[in-house]
């Protein structure tokens, strides 16, 4: 995602309402219920640690009691873990973000930026030590369970009330195969036979590329060269015209064959039945 917008998901407000109930279930005391605990939960993501992200601020306006940093979380871009770490001590300085961590309690996870590299997974040699600057720099419980495993998902709780939310963090890079850029495609010309066969074409090589059939459909009928433009760094198109000289010299030879009695057989009866339908035609 671009580097220089921080994007906030949701700031969602979690309403519980409290009433007293006897050991059998049944509600007692007042009609009303007693008033709502109110649970804060402020979600984002792509925070560049060149930019100043006042962002934080409007964030600590609404008064989140969590805030989740969904992944690049900082640029690092990196196989150098003292360049990562610095990378994360800029986030850390900035007016911004120590505002939001003294107003709401941080949980992480990260995406490929923050991880090391664009569209890293598994196969990142540096996945242990990039690890170990991610849990530094959120100062991680040493008693986490994610010093126990591989990756940094995990799973934290959190009591509100009699209530109890779970906070579900995955990992989306530790364990994930490296990306097919596309995969090669052999066809005829799909486009003058129909724009749905080049849509099919497409799909498979390029998976998402134009979205649902429906949308590419629509995008088709209002700008149909910006359509499949899109498609152009992914489309390798060869007319005979451009190979003409590549191709070896024709030749034409001409074979006759003799049938079987079986195939003879096969012939005339099909013959027969056509005159015949002709005829009544």
């Amino acid at each position: 995602m671009n580097a220089h917008q921080f994007v906030v998901l949701v700031i969602l407000s979690v309403a519980f309402l409290s009433c007293k109930s006897t050991d059998e279930g049944n509600v007692i005391g007042n009609d009303e219920p007693s008033a709502p605990l109110i649970y804060k939960v402020a979600f984002g993501s792509c925070s560049s640690e060149k930019h100043p992200l006042p962002i934080f601020y409007e964030v600590v306006k609404h008064q989140p009691d969590v805030f989740v940093f969904l992944g690049d979380n900082v640029y690092g871009d990196t196989d150098d873990m003292s360049v990562l770490r610095k990378k994360y001590h800029q986030l850390g300085d900035k007016p911004s973000y120590k505002a939001l961590r003294k107003e709401a309690e941080i949980l992480a996870v990260w995406d490929d930026h923050d991880y090391g590299r664009n569209d890293a997974g598994k196969n990142y040699p540096h996945k242990k030590a990039s690890k170990q600057v991610f849990l530094d720099f959120f100062e991680e419980p040493s008693g986490s369970d994610r010093f126990a495993h591989d990756g940094i998902y995990t799973s934290e709780l959190r009591k509100v009330g009699d209530r109890t939310i779970q906070f579900i963090l995955l990992d989306g890079r530790t364990f994930r195969d490296d990306l097919k850029k596309y995969d090669p495609t052999l066809t005829g010309t799909p486009v003058e036979n129909h724009v749905a066969e080049f849509y099919s074409v497409l799909t498979a090589t390029v998976p998402g590329i134009f979205g649902s059939l429906k949308e590419f459909k629509e995008s088709y009928r209002r700008e149909p060269q910006r359509t499949l433009r899109r498609a152009a760094p992914f489309v390798l198109r060869r007319t005979k015209e451009k190979i003409l000289k590549e191709l070896p010299k024709k030749e034409e030879h001409e074979l006759f064959l003799e049938m079987s009695p079986i195939q003879k057989e096969i012939y005339t009866r099909t013959v027969s039945e056509v005159r015949e339908e002709v005829a009544l035609a």
